[in-house]
């Protein structure tokens, strides 16, 4: 019994160590970091249009820049939608509702056009034949955090 009980943990122990070793199991509720999710949209990208390393390094320029902006309108964003709940429960005045929903209304904008300029800068460093390739993808952008087959609902979906 005791060899058994030494055996156990001895094996616990190990398996224990070969996860630390390999950075342990990803917590799957927990969400990537805006520079894992720039990686991995400009991992698709290379993938989909064959990117050149140069042009690798630009994207993750473009869509750093892209994520850092957006997260400054993040906290505003969820303010507004707390201001536009509030108007709703505890006036319930027209006036109040239409102002913090023109508030919601004017960070959309601003949202939609960073990422409106990410994606123009992005095809931008395209060549003639890989701009030809995104447009035939069917896409209709870059989707959200994360761009095509990202988080976002225009992700990119190959056709080969």
């Amino acid at each position: 019994m005791k060899k058994t009980l030494i055996t156990i943990c001895a094996s616990m122990l190990a398996a224990t160590s070969v996860l630390a070793q390999a950075g342990g199991p990803r917590d799957h509720g927990t969400p990537p970091t805006p520079a894992e999710m720039v990686q991995n949209r400009v991992s698709r990208l290379t993938s989909a249009l064959q990117l050149t390393a140069a042009q690798q390094t630009q994207a993750t320029t473009i869509f750093t820049d892209e994520a850092n902006a957006l997260q400054a309108l993040r906290q505003k964003m969820a303010d507004a939608r707390t201001a536009l709940q509030n108007a709703i429960k505890n006036t319930g005045l027209d006036a109040d509702i239409e102002q913090a929903a023109a508030q919601q209304g004017a960070l959309a904008t601003q949202s939609t056009a960073i990422q409106g300029k990410a994606q123009a800068k992005f095809r931008g460093i395209l060549t003639p034949d890989q701009k030809t390739k995104l447009d035939a993808s069917g896409s209709r952008g870059f989707g959200g955090p994360g761009g095509f087959g990202g988080r976002g609902p225009m992700n990119f979906r190959s056709r080969d």
